[in-house]
């Protein structure tokens, strides 16, 4: 999904190109000392909601950074931060990276990719299960992380960037339908409720886009 933000993930893109992302562990007190023009770290940049933010500048003792933001977000597209609070915005122990020039490496994709085939095909069984019981509430909204997102919202940000236009409609056809049955707020059958078949019709579509790159590489 496009919230994998660690070394492992960015490097995949980085070092077939000569570059690697670099993390650094550090004290929460001592976060300002770890900070170079460019280097990216969470912050908490309204209530609730924490996320990366990339280090612009100091001047006068104030921070400045560049925030990440969605695309429509009501966030500012820039932090100004005195070093007190940009203490206050981040965890007890912070992961600081950056870039580095590196040797290109060659990365072999096939094992990741045989592995979300196979991980796609038991969400798809681990969803048909789930929807075929009586749940209650809060059994629902506890499965929305776990079970729905990669669908449901990953999965729709991840067919847009592919320009996958039907395969985008499908999916926010039954993320609209999964919304609505949550709105009812009691036990429910999420079969009821969802189009089941266009599920494993949207699962086997992003299966088939897998396995075609696959056939590529």
């Amino acid at each position: 999904g496009p919230m994998l933000q660690t070394a492992d993930w960015f490097n995949l893109y980085l070092l077939p190109r000569g570059f690697r992302y670099v993390e650094k562990r550090c004290p929460q007190k001592d976060v300002s000392d770890y900070l170079d023009v460019a280097s990216m770290l969470g912050l908490r940049v309204s209530e609730g909601s924490k996320h990366a933010v990339v280090f612009l500048d100091k001047t006068d003792g104030i921070y400045q950074f560049l925030n990440n933001r969605w695309e429509y977000s009501s966030e500012p597209e820039r932090l100004e931060l005195t070093q007190d609070e940009v203490r206050e915005r981040t965890d007890e122990t912070v992961v600081v990276g950056h870039l580095e020039k590196c040797e290109r490496e060659i990365i072999d994709f096939r094992p990741r990719m045989e592995k979300s085939v196979c991980l796609w095909k038991q969400l798809r069984t681990e969803i048909h299960l789930f929807c075929g019981q009586p749940q209650s509430s809060n059994e629902l909204f506890a499965s929305m992380n776990r079970l729905f997102r990669p669908l449901l919202l990953d999965g729709i940000s991840m067919m847009q960037l592919l320009g996958q236009a039907e395969l985008t409609e499908m999916l926010q056809t039954l993320q609209g339908q999964y919304l609505n049955a949550l709105k009812k707020r009691t036990e429910i059958c999420l079969a009821d409720h969802m189009d089941m078949g266009m599920l494993d019709k949207a699962i086997d579509r992003i299966v088939g886009l897998i396995n075609a790159q696959i056939s590529r590489l």
